[in-house]
């Protein structure tokens, strides 16, 4: 049997009759068992997006060294717009938003109304969390007078971003958006084959071995040749 990082996402080699086990973590303990439907993958997959758009807006703004402070400014509204959405405070139409219409808030919000408390629940509470944090130093940034001012803010908006979106090794809140969907049941799609991952081998593959709302490996179909892993967790 061999275990390889639950990151890699490429086609594996592998020989022999055993079951391909990729370790996510060592299950952390949890209260509350909960299972995710490909619904709530698709809506944290989507905030995740849009939370990578709004960087990318801001990044990318910045790497053209323009003068033109209305650039900027732009960028930096196109940002909020991304992650508050059209019906989110602070959302202005006209410059338009590199994310979807529900913004990153509005999928997180949507994810975390309901009366259990999924083993992803702290990570996405935190993303949400310096989602708006990130909001207020990005309206800063679009009344700014002086560029220091506004990179001053945009340094912030920035730093507030990247824990929101978080690390795929990370669990908790300091996973963000990235862990959740990498160590827990938020990142399996939909109609994927899940088990308990305490129960056994997996008797088919490739599928999902998860405990207590955590993610714990992926198996993939046995013989000689290539295999593609299961679906993508949608964490990068």
């Amino acid at each position: 049997m061999r275990y390889v990082s639950l990151r890699s996402f490429q086609p594996a080699q592998i020989f022999g009759p055993a079951f391909l086990l990729l370790t996510a973590l060592l299950l952390p303990q949890a209260s509350w068992a909960a299972d995710a439907t490909g619904g709530d993958h698709q809506q944290a997959v989507a905030a995740l997006t849009d939370v990578k758009a709004a960087i990318a807006e801001i990044v990318q703004a910045d790497s053209t060294y323009a003068t033109n402070k209305n650039i900027y400014y732009r960028a930096s509204q196109r940002a909020i717009n991304a992650l508050a959405g059209a019906h989110g405070a602070g959302y202005v139409a006209e410059p338009g938003s590199p994310g979807d219409a529900q913004g990153a808030i509005g999928h997180i919000d949507a994810l975390l109304d309901r009366q259990d408390t999924p083993a992803w629940s702290t990570s996405l509470h935190g993303a949400e969390a310096n989602i708006r944090a990130a909001i207020v130093h990005l309206s800063d940034a679009t009344h700014a007078h002086e560029l220091m001012d506004y990179e001053i803010a945009v340094s912030r908006a920035l730093t507030y971003l990247q824990v929101a979106r978080g690390r795929a090794t990370e669990t908790g809140l300091f996973g963000g958006l990235e862990g959740a969907l990498a160590t827990t049941v938020l990142g399996i799609p939909a109609d994927a084959r899940q088990q308990d991952a305490c129960a056994g081998p997996p008797s088919t593959a490739p599928a999902y071995g998860t405990h207590e709302g955590y993610l714990a490996w992926i198996a993939i179909p046995n013989g000689d040749g290539k295999h593609g892993l299961a679906e993508d967790t949608g964490a990068t």
